[in-house]
Order: C-alpha cells, then sequence, then structure tokens
C-alpha cells in the first residue's frame, strides 16, 4: 500500500487536526469561533482555512500543481498578513500538516520504502511554505504601500488647509494693484 493511500484513509482526522492546530493560533474566543462556523458569510475566516486547507491537502496527495495551490494559499495567508501575525506565524499554518500527518501515520508500521514517499510530500510541504511567505511578503508589501499613499494623502490635504484663503487670490477676479 502506498503511502498516499494511508494519508488518504486518514483525511477526515488529519484535515480536522491541521485546522484546528490553525485554528489554535488564534485567541481562545476567535479560535472557537472559527472552528464551529461552516457559514461564509457569518465566520469567512473559518470558512476560507476550512476551504482551503482541504484543497491544500487534497492537491498534495494527488500531485501538486504549485499554480493551482496559490490561490488557496493565497486565501489563508492574505487573511494572516492583516493580522498580527509575524511573517512565521502567518506561514506556520503549512509546517503544520507535517505534524499532522506525522500523527496520523505514527501508529502505523511501515518498511522502509515508505520512508521515500514521505520525504517527497514533506520536500512538497516545504515548497508550498516558501510559496506562502512570497505571497506573505507580497501582501505585506501592499499594505506598506497603501499606508504610504494614505500618508501622503493627508500630508497633502493638510498643506491645502495650511495655505489661508488670504494668501490666494480670488478665483476669476483680477486684481488692480
Amino acid at each position: 500500500m502506498k503511502l498516499t493511500d494511508i494519508i488518504r484513509q486518514n483525511r477526515e482526522q488529519i484535515l480536522a487536526n491541521w485546522q484546528g492546530m490553525i485554528f489554535e493560533t488564534y485567541s481562545d474566543k476567535a479560535s472557537s469561533f472559527m472552528a464551529s462556523g461552516k457559514d461564509k458569510f457569518s465566520n469567512p475566516v473559518g470558512f476560507a482555512i476550512k476551504e482551503s486547507t482541504t484543497l491544500i491537502f487534497d492537491q498534495l496527495l494527488d500531485g501538486v500543481d504549485l499554480e493551482k495551490l496559490k490561490p488557496a494559499i493565497d486565501n489563508i495567508v492574505r487573511i494572516r498578513s492583516v493580522q498580527e501575525f509575524s511573517s512565521s506565524e502567518a506561514t506556520l499554518f503549512i509546517f503544520l500538516l507535517k505534524q499532522c500527518i506525522q500523527k496520523a501515520l505514527e501508529t502505523q508500521d511501515f518498511g522502509k520504502d515508505i520512508y521515500f514517499e514521505l520525504n517527497e510530500i514533506y520536500s512538497t510541504i516545504d515548497k508550498i511554505s516558501l510559496m506562502a511567505f512570497d505571497i506573505y511578503v507580497e501582501c505585506r508589501e501592499m499594505i506598506f504601500e497603501i499606508k504610504a499613499n494614505s500618508v501622503r494623502m493627508r500630508s497633502y490635504k493638510l498643506l491645502e488647509r495650511a495655505i489661508s484663503p488670504a494668501d490666494q487670490e480670488p478665483k476669476g477676479e483680477e486684481r488692480d494693484d
């Protein structure tokens, strides 16, 4: 039996553990709320995490096309990049998958050949995590750009207000000096 088949047999357990570990990176109140909701309108963050992790997991077992995974990774990273997470905390969710797979497999007895396949899966998870980090950096750059533009606009408006109406010539009237 192939390792991916064994992991597929434990799919629901691995996904539940992985999603639970991601939710635990939030406060207790937020964590329980996100874990309980299934509606994308009343619980958009929890829904996005559940939907995206399911897609990432299934793609991992079906032969990963990183470009197909990018929207799912982007979905989670974009949320975490605007929250109070550092770059390592924001992208940690990918590495948590390794722990969940390991936990599901620890009761299994494998031959030595299975470790090659496990190494391939872990290597793919590492590649996914690098993509997540790249997405995180892009999101943070956009946030900083938005903030910089906001500061520029405020500065421009302050400068406009600083020029008093008395210093400006009335519009439409010519002065006879």
